[in-house]
């Protein structure tokens, strides 16, 4: 059995965007730190595939788009159970936010068990 990733990196693919090009360098130094950092995407085509290591962990669904990935991307993060799960895009993190509503409701009342991994959300923290 393998150990869970402390983060799992969310991305649609590894085209040219300015977002993907911040989480692969993210991804890099995290693992310069030796830290458990894997990546999933919906389709690992793009022109930044060239520059992400060997050593990264690569979790690819062969799907196109997020409605066709969404039923592979539940089972994944069920064999996963990764620690953090980060999408520095807004569609895919709502996605993650819906996979699991148990979550919204803890990211929304602030208190409770953890349920399910945290999400790290770059956009302006929801306020009751």
């Amino acid at each position: 059995m393998s150990v869970a990733p402390s983060l799992l990196v969310v991305l649609p693919r590894l085209s040219g965007g300015g977002a993907e090009r911040v989480s692969l360098n993210l991804i890099s130094r995290l693992r310069a730190r030796h830290q458990s950092v894997e990546l999933l995407v919906f389709d690992r085509s793009g022109s930044l595939a060239v520059t992400l290591a060997d050593e990264v962990p690569l979790h690819n669904l062969a799907t196109i788009s997020l409605r066709r990935s969404f039923f592979s991307l539940i089972k994944k993060l069920r064999i996963l159970r990764p620690k953090v799960v980060f999408s520095p895009l807004g569609y895919v993190t709502l996605a993650l936010l819906l996979i699991s509503p148990p979550c919204l409701q803890e990211l929304l009342s602030g208190f409770g068990r953890q349920i399910c991994p945290p999400l790290v959300c770059p956009t302006t923290p929801i306020h009751g």
